[in-house]
C-alpha cells in the first residue's frame, strides 16, 4: 500500500513568507523577491533584506509565539497538494509530518494549525518529528517536501544512523530549491510517474 508523508512549513503553508512579515518585511509573495540567494537560511535572508546583522540561531527561533505558528498562512496551492494526495493513496494514507523548534510554543502551535486546517480526515494522522526521513524505510512511502536535503535522505537514508531508506520523494517547488518557477502540479506529477510506480 502507498503512503504519502506530507511535509507542513513551507509545502502547505507560507511559513518563510510569514516569517519575513513577522519581521516588518511585508512581501505579499515571493514573487515580489526578485532572488533568493540564501537557500533554506530564513535568518540570514532577514538580515540581509533588513540591512541587520543575523541573529543567534536560539535567540531567533526562540522568541517566535505561539500565535504565528497557530495562524500560518496557507500555500496558494495547499488544496491543490491536498488533492493531489487525495487522489494517489487517498487522505485515510496520508501521514502529516512535521519538525518543531525546540521551543514549546512551537509545537503547541503547529497542533492548533493542524486541527483549524486540515481536513477532518487527517486531524490523527500526524507526526512531530525532526526525524521524517525514517518513515523512508518503508519502500512504499512517498515524502512531500520543500527541501531537497530531506527528499534525499527520504530515498537514500542516513549514514549517521547507519541504514539504507528506500522511500520515494517528490520536492515542491519554492524559491528556495532549484524547481523555482516549475508549476507545481506539473512538477508533482512529472516526479509521481518517475518515482511512484512501483510494486505494491
Amino acid at each position: 500500500m502507498k503512503r504519502i508523508i506530507l511535509d507542513i512549513d513551507d509545502t502547505l503553508n507560507n511559513l518563510s513568507l510569514d516569517l519575513l512579515r513577522f519581521d516588518g518585511l511585508n512581501f505579499a509573495s515571493y514573487d515580489d523577491i526578485p532572488d533568493w540567494p540564501w537557500g533554506y537560511d530564513i535568518i540570514s535572508a532577514i538580515a540581509e533584506l533588513k540591512g541587520e546583522e543575523p541573529m543567534g540561531l536560539v535567540e531567533y527561533w526562540q522568541r517566535l509565539p505561539r500565535s504565528l505558528w497557530a495562524t500560518t498562512t496557507l500555500a496558494p496551492d495547499f488544496d491543490a497538494i491536498l488533492s493531489f494526495c487525495d487522489d494517489k493513496v487517498g487522505l485515510g494514507n496520508v501521514l502529516i509530518a512535521s519538525s518543531p523548534t525546540k521551543c514549546p510554543e512551537c509545537l503547541a502551535g503547529k497542533y492548533e494549525w493542524m486541527m483549524s486546517e486540515m481536513p477532518r480526515e487527517l486531524h490523527r494522522q500526524w507526526s512531530i518529528t525532526p526525524r521524517k526521513w525514517e518513515y523512508g524505510r518503508d519502500k512504499h512511502a512517498v515524502l512531500i517536501d520543500d527541501v531537497w536535503g530531506n527528499c534525499q535522505k527520504f530515498h537514500t537514508g542516513d549514514p549517521e544512523d547507519n541504514y539504507a531508506a528506500r522511500g520515494r520523494s517528490l520536492l515542491v517547488p519554492r524559491p528556495w530549491n532549484h524547481l523555482r518557477g516549475t508549476n507545481i502540479m506539473e512538477a508533482l506529477n512529472t516526479q509521481w510517474d518517475y518515482h511512484g510506480q512501483y510494486p505494491v
